[in-house]
């Protein structure tokens, strides 16, 4: 366990949380741009991607918010449910880049802007600075106010835009490279 906030829990992923974290990355893939999948994940698919997440390196880790309180009130996530989780993954795939990584953070739709995805890219900084990463970067769909807020908050400076790299629903998108100097 990582941290304790206002019904929140940061921590490990566990087997179990597989499904929440499928089912909250899929709703972004069906209802919006933030990420340029346009497949869903699979839950076989990412109980492997989870495995590869072990923790022990700037490529490796994950870090799940989980719900701690409540009794269900109309919707509101109960104890146990995943509230989001923010990942690294390799920035680039050769050899020089090994002390660089790539951060994503998805929170579920529920409980958007409560602060879940400042504690969880703020936990995954602290977590990539003690395994010796040197640089963090995010790869951010723009126009997206929410994202480019929260990651400048966390310490990460606009370095850069790919102008129309992708196209998702009948739509040419951008994206603004974010930069976060762990050390």
């Amino acid at each position: 366990m990582c941290s304790v906030s206002k019904g929140t829990i940061l921590r490990d992923p566990r087997p179990s949380d597989v499904v929440g974290i499928v089912d909250i990355y899929n709703h972004y893939v069906a209802t919006s741009a933030v990420t340029f999948n346009e497949k869903p994940w699979t839950v076989e698919a990412t109980r492997e991607w989870m495995e590869n997440h072990d923790n022990t390196g700037p490529w490796q880790m994950l870090v799940v918010a989980e719900a701690v309180s409540g009794e269900p009130v109309s919707g509101e996530p109960v104890s146990g449910d995943i509230l989001g989780y923010a990942f690294s993954g390799a920035f680039r795939d050769k050899d020089a880049y090994r002390y660089s990584c790539e951060t994503t953070v998805y929170v579920a739709p529920t409980v958007t802007e409560q602060g879940i995805g400042k504690q969880l890219l703020g936990d995954l900084v602290h977590r990539l600075r003690a395994v010796g990463a040197h640089r963090a970067y995010a790869v951010i769909a723009v126009p997206h106010d929410t994202s480019v807020a929260l990651h400048a908050v966390a310490g990460y400076k606009h370095v850069g835009t790919m102008d129309e790299v992708g196209h998702k629903f009948g739509e040419w998108r951008s994206t603004e490279l974010w930069e976060c100097r762990l050390a």
